[in-house]
């Protein structure tokens, strides 16, 4: 951004409009938490609402469909959901390796 130089009584006015969702869960992802939590893994609705509102990566996944994940303890929770003019429904939620989630690294060719 370049530095705009104010002449007197000239002012900047900047507006940023924040829309905020209200997020929902399918009747999968809600089944989804259940059966990771009977496995031992416990997922909160909090921590799939916070991961979709700050992920540390975010993928289109085409028709208003994206997924994103966050870092967990050495893996990452992907969340999988739909987004609406009026909400965002998640559609499910895993956790899974943090090395499958990754972008493949170039393959070095030896000489």
């Amino acid at each position: 951004m370049r530095a705009a130089h104010l002449t007197p009584g000239e002012k900047w006015i900047i507006k940023q409009e924040i829309v905020i969702k209200r997020i929902e869960f399918s009747q999968h992802a809600l089944l989804k938490i259940e059966i990771l939590e009977s496995r031992g893994v416990t997922i909160s609705t909090d921590l799939i609402s916070e991961t979709i509102r700050a992920p540390s990566k975010l993928e289109a996944s085409g028709e208003g469909k994206f997924i994103c994940q966050h870092r967990l303890n050495g893996l990452v929770l992907r969340v999988v959901y739909q987004e609406y003019d009026d909400k965002i429904l998640v559609i499910t939620a895993y956790p899974g390796k943090r090395s499958r989630c990754q972008e493949p690294q170039p393959r070095r060719h030896e000489a």
